[in-house]
């Protein structure tokens, strides 16, 4: 299970290693920058919506951002299946 901080973690580390800045994370993702500080700061979990937003954005894989995306894509593939 991913914890808030992990996800913090990681959204830390991509604005760090790509010279992204808070200001990009909000304004790709269509959240304020008060958002994006309480994302990394672990206050606020970041949801399956924006941890897509994020991906699509970055080129990264949104289920290190959020449980969820984990889960709602294995659910798709379970059906899928069937």
């Amino acid at each position: 299970m991913i914890k808030k901080q992990d996800s913090a973690d990681f959204l830390r580390a991509l604005i760090n290693e790509t010279n992204v800045t808070q200001t990009d994370v909000a304004k790709k993702t269509g959240v304020s920058l008060g958002l994006v500080g309480q994302w990394l700061r672990g206050e606020r979990p970041i949801s399956v919506a924006k941890s897509l937003d994020i991906e699509a954005a970055f080129k990264i894989d949104a289920a290190k951002l959020s449980n969820d995306v984990f889960l709602v894509r294995n659910a798709k593939r379970v059906r899928l299946q069937k």
